[in-house]
């Protein structure tokens, strides 16, 4: 079933109000990552709106994605996406990268562009989509949190040995051969992710969809939450 235009709306302004209440939560509550990047979201209305432009896209995607089935479909599929998003800077402060290497990194990573400014713009990815992860929660089942979350696991395991694997390439001047574990953990990634998006969704995730359709009343607002986003 497609649902109406006012339908939307409502749940538009819903999903965007469990998101701040997330955030809100996090920021209180959260282990240490996940509470530094909400804290940075309410930090200033400048952080909160940084954040709130690029979530409420996201919002849109999954409330216009068209049935029920494919609204689920659609948060997964943006679980994922931030996954990817936060992964490289996830990798530089777990990995404590700094100096030279960090400049070998960008390098390796992004070419011959601009240190300071791929710094600073991939820092920001890892904000922006670290806090929108952060929301996903609210967006669907407990047992399709978990396949996101092992999914996540995966995905840092592959995307940090596949990263050690182009660095050592570019500093010895040798392509690794193929197979191995980087292919390993590639395939491991790959059945993860059929996991998760080649699930049917289940009871409870429609039930979560449908919860986020039923408007509440006045909502409470954050406050540094600008009312750009009512006007869906």
């Amino acid at each position: 079933m497609v649902h109406s235009n006012s339908a939307a709306r409502v749940m538009f302004d819903r999903m965007m109000e469990c998101s701040e209440e997330q955030i809100s939560e996090v920021a209180k509550y959260g282990e240490r990552h996940q509470k530094q990047v909400a804290c940075w979201v309410l930090e200033s209305p400048h952080n909160f709106r940084q954040w709130e432009g690029p979530h409420c896209q996201l919002l849109r995607q999954i409330v216009n994605a068209g049935t029920t089935e494919q609204q689920i479909q659609q948060v997964k599929r943006v679980a994922l996406s931030m996954i990817h998003r936060k992964a490289p800077f996830e990798y530089l402060r777990d990995k404590h990268v700094c100096g030279a290497a960090r400049h070998r990194f960008f390098h390796v990573m992004y070419g011959p562009h601009d240190f300071a400014t791929s710094v600073v713009n991939e820092h920001r990815n890892y904000l922006a989509a670290g806090a929108s992860y952060i929301c996903v929660e609210r967006f669907c089942a407990e047992s399709s949190m978990r396949a996101i979350t092992d999914y996540e696991r995966s995905y840092t395991s592959y995307w940090r040995a596949h990263t050690a694997r182009l660095l050592d390439e570019r500093k010895t001047g040798t392509k690794a051969p193929e197979g191995g574990l980087v292919e390993q953990l590639r395939n491991e990634l790959q059945r993860r992710r059929d996991g998760v998006l080649g699930a049917a969704p289940c009871k409870a995730d429609a039930l979560t969809m449908e919860e986020l359709r039923r408007p509440t009343g006045d909502t409470v607002r954050l406050i540094y939450s600008p009312p750009a986003h009512t006007e869906y």
